[in-house]
């Protein structure tokens, strides 16, 4: 569905070409489907119940025994650089270390987060104004393009029909818009602890902004420097050679010997995360109610039932040290001091913390009730914290020994997935066919106090978080087997074709078993998008062609196959648009296997044994990241509108002059209508908008009123958002309020200036 984030090492999808020919917008309209039946080899199988799991998690028991194990395999691993760190593999064929922690040239590793946002809507543009009920959301205002219902993503832009809060990104600020009457811009909260990609939730009145905070590493000492050897006296021996030449004879100076540096520390910056909670029900005066301060790095994050869980990652604060001139004494010496600093070390320095920042108070995740996989997967730990926004206290922690790349929520579980990389095995040292996904699942119903269910492993990588899917306790998941076959003239076949496959898991005494299957989706190709839909399933592999299968998981035992369909190009997003239909995002393809465009394709499955394609519209020279981050695609279902963030080197001439016309960069509409398909509806952009017009309304006002820093960002657009009859479009340079009809302006309102 959409490229995977890190750790998984997987090649991205090629952008599109921007030399191409042919016209900039091509309707391809009711082109005849091909359906093949006979060239793809598909077999449904059945999975017998496994004996034992091949991963589980246990619980350390005590603070004794936990630490007494942690050291015992952090003492078999450390080496004179310190322990590597290990990523997205444990309980594979085997296990791969990357760059050693603390090394001086790597930092913390970022985790994959699940922020990079969702197009949340924006406020009222008159639809809600002077009524007394609350704006209702899906048919006042859009909401985040998150994968489940009832299960809130983070996003770049949130809005509740009222107000509307935007973050900002380098530096860190939150814009607050009040979007209730004429849109304008209220508040600026600048955020300058955090950095990097921060995201945010909007819960009850409050804007919950999840960031990274760096530590600053103290500085580095400088190299000693050796010490001048003292001038021999002429005629006289020394302890390193004969006696010195007499006076008025040649002279050799000898260079003093030069002394190997002594390991030196490591000062790996160690990432935190802070959770910010801004209360913005008065759009004027933001107020910051409470933070708090994590160790870790933000895998993923939901907001379900009004309450956080954040996922974090992190890793441990033994201070190591490395040899800056390899050599054998100092290797030795370094592997010796990293080992006894491992005997030192106390529980504080393995477990991570959590910090109400107004108080001071410190929670420490509970030793005794901290677990780890059977198979080793590293030292680093993956906790999951619940936060209630309107609480100081924080809820029940669950802290795994462990690894995870991946986070996958209902309303009722939460899954952690450590995924393998299935591209390019052989590169990396690993087996061919012998990479899995272990997953570790928790029950979420009591709201206070994630429960761990179970582990369970498949066979292949996963590709994002849509590929996995609960489904009534069931466990759907989406994997790629082996290395898929490059095209012609790009590298040697794979000596086993590659595999996909849809496995179910079942919760049975502590583990994830296996009860049903489906294999041999594309054999040779890989899995490029994803989407469980209730009893159904649909998946997407692509070599040079797009075969769209339609599975029926009705009976998770025995799941089937129940139709294909093959087309140019690909699908990496499916949204549902009900009644039997099905939008898929992504882009179409040469004869040389090279991207020539976007392309939406509007399928009929109704009947799963035989998916239609009912309309197709291409885009040449054009490209877009709603494909690979969900959150950047807006379908708003009142007006059958899908608006995506594009740009285009070469777009469609409306003017008849015959003369070239600028390079496009903003949001198209279309129109998805079940009878004429997929049009075309309007166009957007913020590019050559004045930065420094006057800012409509109060700007800066309040307890947070500090000036937006003037700092320059591109005109692409972010997200896309709908109140009423008003889209509002965001960019990191402002928001542009468009009718949605036309399209035109409604109210430019760029940041700072």
């Amino acid at each position: 569905m959409r490229a995977p984030r890190i750790p998984a090492a997987l090649l991205a999808v090629a952008a599109a070409c921007g030399a191409c020919a042919g016209p900039a917008t091509r309707n391809v309209g009711y082109r005849p489907p091909t359906t093949t039946t006979t060239t793809l080899r598909v077999t449904t199988t059945t999975a017998p119940p496994a004996a034992k799991p091949t991963v589980r998690l246990v619980s350390y028991g005590s603070c004794d025994s936990f630490l007494s194990q942690v050291k015992a395999e952090a003492l078999s691993e450390v080496t004179a650089n310190g322990l590597p760190l290990r990523y997205g593999y444990a309980g594979g064929g085997g296990v791969m270390g990357e760059p050693m922690m603390g090394s001086p040239m790597m930092g913390v590793a970022a985790g994959a987060s699940g922020a990079g946002g969702a197009a949340s809507a924006g406020g009222a543009g008159g639809a809600a104004q002077g009524s007394a009920a609350a704006p209702v959301a899906g048919t006042d205002f859009s909401t985040t393009n998150n994968q489940e219902a009832g299960v809130d993503e983070p996003d770049l832009a949130k809005t509740d029909g009222n107000v509307m809060v935007v973050l900002r990104q380098n530096p860190v600020g939150l814009q607050v818009l009040d979007v209730s009457g004429k849109p304008r811009l209220a508040a600026f909260m600048p955020l300058p602890d955090l950095s990097g990609q921060a995201s945010l939730f909007l819960a009850g009145g409050n804007a919950v902004v999840l960031g990274t905070q760096w530590s600053s590493p103290p500085p580095a000492p400088e190299p000693p420097t050796p010490a001048p050897a003292p001038a021999p006296q002429p005629g006289a021996a020394t302890s390193s050679g004969p006696a010195q030449p007499a006076p008025n004879q040649p002279q050799q100076v000898q260079p003093a010997p030069v002394q190997p540096l002594p390991p030196q520390p490591v000062y790996a910056s160690q990432a935190k995360t802070r959770v910010v909670v801004v209360a913005v029900s008065d759009p004027d005066h933001p107020r910051l109610i409470r933070s708090f301060t994590l160790d870790g790095n933000e895998v993923g994050a939901r907001l379900v039932s009004g309450r956080i869980e954040l996922v974090l990652q992190s890793n441990p604060t033994v201070p190591f040290v490395f040899p800056p001139q390899p050599t054998p004494e100092t290797s030795a010496q370094a592997l010796a001091e990293n080992k006894s600093a491992i005997e030192r070390s106390v529980v504080t320095q393995w477990l991570p913390s959590l910090r109400l920042d107004q108080t001071g108070a410190t929670h420490l995740a509970s030793c005794g009730s901290a677990m780890h996989p059977t198979v080793a997967s590293g030292l680093a730990t993956v906790s999951v914290v619940t936060l209630d926004p309107n609480s100081d206290v924080p809820g029940h922690e669950v802290t795994v020994v462990g690894n995870a790349s991946t986070v996958y929520a209902s309303t009722t579980a939460m899954y952690l997935a450590t995924a393998g990389i299935t591209e390019q095995p052989e590169m990396m040292g690993l087996p061919q066919q012998g990479v899995t996904t272990d997953i570790h699942a928790f029950d979420l119903t009591d709201p206070t106090s994630p429960r761990y269910v179970g582990s369970g492993s498949v066979a292949g990588g996963i590709l994002d978080q849509y590929s996995l899917s609960d489904n009534d306790g069931y466990l759907r998941v989406a994997t790629t087997v082996g290395v898929p076959t490059p095209p012609p003239r790009e590298g040697e076949p794979p000596r086993t074709l590659s595999d996909n496959r849809v496995t179910i898991l079942q919760p049975v005494g502590g583990a994830l078993v296996p009860v049903g299957q489906v294999s041999g989706l594309g054999q040779g190709e890989k899995i490029y998008g994803v989407r469980f839909l209730g009893s159904l399933g649909y998946v997407v592999t692509f070599r040079q062609t797009d075969p769209l299968y339609v599975l029926d998981l009705s009976d998770p035992h025995h799941p089937a196959l129940r139709g294909q369909l093959q087309l140019p190009g690909y699908s990496s997003y499916l949204h549902p648009l009900g009644g039997g239909l099905l939008l898929g995002l992504g882009r179409d393809v040469d004869g040389n296997y090279r991207t020539t465009g976007v392309q939406l394709s509007l399928f009929d499955v109704s009947d799963p044994a035989h998916p239609v394609l009912r309309s197709r519209i291409h885009l040449d020279n054009a490209w877009t990241s709603a494909d690979t981050d969900h959150h950047q695609f807006l379908y708003w279902g009142p007006r059958h509108l899908a608006v995506v963030p594009l740009q285009q080197s070469q777009p469609p001439s409306g003017s008849g002059s015959g003369q070239a016309q600028a390079p496009f960069q903003g949001a198209v509409a279309f129109r998805v209508d079940p009878t004429t398909g997929i049009t075309e509806a309007g166009r957007v952009t913020q590019a050559g908008r004045d930065r420094s017009q006057p800012q409509p309304g109060p700007y800066g006002s309040g307890a947070a009123g500090v000036a937006s820093p003037p700092v320059y960002y591109g005109a692409g657009i972010d997200r896309a958002l709908v109140v009423g009859g008003v889209l509002y479009t965001v960019s990191q340079q402002g928001v542009l309020a468009s009718d949605i009809t036309s399209f035109s302006d409604i109210a430019w309102m760029p940041f700072g200036g």
